[in-house]
């Protein structure tokens, strides 16, 4: 199920029971799902127009009257293009949940205006913001109902693909890192290769994953379905464990993205650690394709030449 879907279907779950929340789109109440709250609850929406800064707004009114607003766009211009909105939500701790839809390369047919690849970079930076980017629809639940539970601005990046469900082997726990490789067979935790991912690539990753460990290279695949705040601690663990190659597998610039988090928290071990590849879109916009495959075939995020390029510097780091 894409994860949009299940944003809409959680907010109006929860909205039976909690009537503080409200929600606001610009003019997206269908791409965003959350059409089936305008019907439910026509009260509690608004819709702002195309208009993302005053949406952001009035949003921050609503709070400050003890409501729970959402506010949903398309991720380019939501924190794209109201940030300055967004930042002052921030610096007051407003209790505002921004989700920002179509992310990544997955908005394939919308081409470069519409794909947004430096999101989250932009949220992270900002204090007070938990940014939490789900993986598939059971991680998209549980960051809607975690969203609510935190008093204080949000951030949920939504990709538009249908992704599969992973086989979660754990209960998710905000800023805690969690494994999901097949089983992979490693001893006494020598990791080769560690794999972190965030978003619904990381299924890609966990294939490479999979491809790595029947090449007898011991590969370990880590979803960060938070990206603030983050158990650095437990990231470090990760990383000192690891003998040959770290890598960050992600649908955003590797340029202060998930590969930007990894490489500031491996940079404050001191003592010997796996270089870092950071793998994702290298300081270039999207562009228009005819399916989301094509683009990350382009842009080298497809399984192959994902497996290439680890190999290649794993090579090296093993000569």
């Amino acid at each position: 199920m894409p994860i949009r879907d299940t944003i809409g279907q959680t907010i109006l779950e929860l909205s039976r029971q909690d009537k503080r929340i409200v929600v606001l789109t610009a003019d997206l109440a269908g791409s965003l799902r959350v059409d089936s709250f305008q019907k439910t609850y026509p009260d509690r929406f608004f819709d702002a127009g195309v208009a993302e800064q005053n949406m952001a707004g009035v949003a921050a009114g609503l709070a400050l009257y003890g409501k729970t607003p959402f506010i949903l766009s398309f991720a380019v211009f939501n924190p794209g293009l109201n940030l300055s909105m967004i930042r002052t939500i921030a610096y007051s701790n407003l209790n505002v949940k921004i989700v920002g839809g179509h992310a990544g390369l997955s908005n394939a047919g919308d081409g470069a205006t519409h794909q947004a690849l430096e999101d989250i970079a932009i949220m992270r930076s900002l204090p007070n913001m938990t940014v939490l980017s789900p993986a598939d629809d059971a991680q998209a639940r549980w960051a809607i109902k975690q969203a609510v539970k935190i008093n204080g601005p949000v951030y949920i990046r939504s990709t538009r693909l249908d992704t599969p469900t992973l086989k979660h082997a754990q209960e998710f726990k905000l800023g805690q890192p969690e494994p999901v490789d097949a089983k992979s067979k490693i001893q006494n935790n020598k990791i080769e290769v560690l794999i972190f991912s965030t978003g619904p690539i990381i299924n890609t990753a966990i294939q490479v994953a999979k491809t790595l460990n029947q090449q007898k290279i011991a590969t370990r695949a880590i979803n960060l379905h938070t990206l603030k705040p983050i158990n650095t601690d437990a990231i470090k663990q990760l990383i000192t464990q690891t003998q040959k190659l770290v890598v960050t597998i992600e649908d955003h610039q590797i340029a202060a993205g998930l590969g930007g988090l990894v490489a500031e928290i491996s940079a404050e071990i001191t003592t010997s650690r796996a270089p870092l590849l950071r793998i994702g879109v290298k300081d270039s916009f999207g562009q228009s394709a005819r399916s989301a495959e094509k683009l990350y075939e382009a842009y080298g995020l497809d399984q192959a030449s994902i497996v290439k390029q680890i190999l290649e510097v794993y090579s090296n780091a093993s000569s």
